[in-house]
């Protein structure tokens, strides 16, 4: 009896074994090629490439759209000062604030540009083992309350020797006020709209401490522009342009 228990046992162990071998034998044929196909060679060294250079356009376009009152490209009805741009919010006593998908799309095209003068066809790897074929990048852009983020098309081909891997999908985002600051311009311009020639001081000076933000304005004959800032040290600025209906003296 025992010498029976103890040959079933023995069995029971052997069948044991060879069901982990068949188990990892048959994952390693399902699984296992594709898992040598996407390490065969280290794809790292330039995919943190275009990581950064999405990182970085995401951050200046969005700083650099902020100056321009949510563009990019030049606005149709705009004021030049200080090297931008700067939309006018408020023309012939009219609302002329942009909607968000339209600064969105903006963003998108400042990255669209900025990120190929970073890229600059990856002549840093003009010199490493890597053979790299890159298509147009196609950005879309979604602003949130408190930070912007893009999803990326962008495909790229890395080889290696007589190997390759095909990437396309990345992603980034940046913490940012250009929403608060989108709001609180609108804000402002229907506000002016209760009163078309006068500036609503008042009615700013309480939002901006309502928001946390500061302002500046600077006059310039009948037109003011305004500057709201978020964060310290000039953190984030959001500037568009005031036209009034005011008669102005000549000055000789």
């Amino acid at each position: 009896m025992k010498r029976g228990i103890k040959g079933q046992t023995t069995v029971f162990i052997v069948i044991g074994i060879a069901v982990v071998i068949i188990a990892l034998l048959l994952f390693y044929l399902n699984f296992g090629n594709k898992i040598e196909k996407d390490y065969e060679f280290d794809i790292q060294p330039v995919s943190s490439f275009i990581d950064s250079c999405l990182e970085s356009s995401l951050k200046a376009g969005v700083n650099y759209v902020g100056f321009q009152g949510g563009y990019y490209n030049k606005p149709v009805i705009s004021k030049y000062y200080n090297h931008y741009n700067i939309p006018y919010y408020w023309y012939d006593n009219e609302n002329s604030v942009p909607e968000i998908k339209t600064i969105e799309d903006e963003i998108s095209k400042y990255i669209e540009n900025y990120f190929s003068i970073c890229i600059d066809d990856f002549k840093n790897f003009e010199n490493s083992k890597y053979e790299i074929e890159q298509e147009e990048i196609s950005v879309e852009t979604t602003i949130n309350n408190d930070d912007v983020e893009i999803d990326v098309d962008y495909p790229v081909v890395i080889k290696f020797q007589e190997k390759s891997v095909n990437i396309n999908e990345f992603s980034s985002d940046t913490t940012s006020n250009l929403k608060k600051a989108y709001d609180a311009s609108r804000l402002i311009i229907e506000e002016q709209e209760k009163t078309p020639d006068e500036m609503p001081l008042g009615f700013i000076v309480e939002l901006a401490d309502e928001n946390g933000f500061t302002f500046e304005t600077v006059t310039d004959g009948n037109e003011i522009i305004y500057s709201l800032i978020f964060g310290e040290n000039n953190g984030f600025i959001y500037n568009f342009v005031a036209n009034y209906e005011w008669e102005v003296e000549n000055e000789e």
